[in-house]
């Protein structure tokens, strides 16, 4: 089974929807039969999480997947955004309806 790890950040603003934002995730890993192995939560802004998660992706080459929000800063971050994708990773930006796959 294919190794994933999702990502997401916890505000104010989303602390009510982090249920459903999560069930989401896991919908999206199950429906590709994905197994998470790790989680990252950052608190407000993608910022010392979003880090180790970039760290643990560079050391660990056979987890393909990331798993994320569709309203994550890193979505709209340029550089962030690039720094993800140049990990040369499957990445999985998860609506409440829809999923979009970016694979490099």
């Amino acid at each position: 089974m294919p190794k994933a790890i999702i990502y997401t950040t916890i505000t104010k603003k989303n602390l009510k929807y982090i249920i459903p934002r999560v069930f989401h995730l896991y919908k999206t890993a199950n429906h590709h039969s994905l197994n998470i192995i790790k989680y990252y939560f950052d608190k407000h802004s993608c910022t010392k999480s979003f880090e180790q998660l970039i760290s643990f992706l560079k050391k660990h080459k056979n987890i393909n997947h990331i798993i994320i929000n569709s309203d994550e800063e890193i979505i709209n971050n340029e550089s962030l955004f690039v720094s993800l994708l140049q990990l040369q990773r499957k990445v999985y930006v998860v609506a409440q309806e829809k999923t979009m796959v970016i694979s490099m």
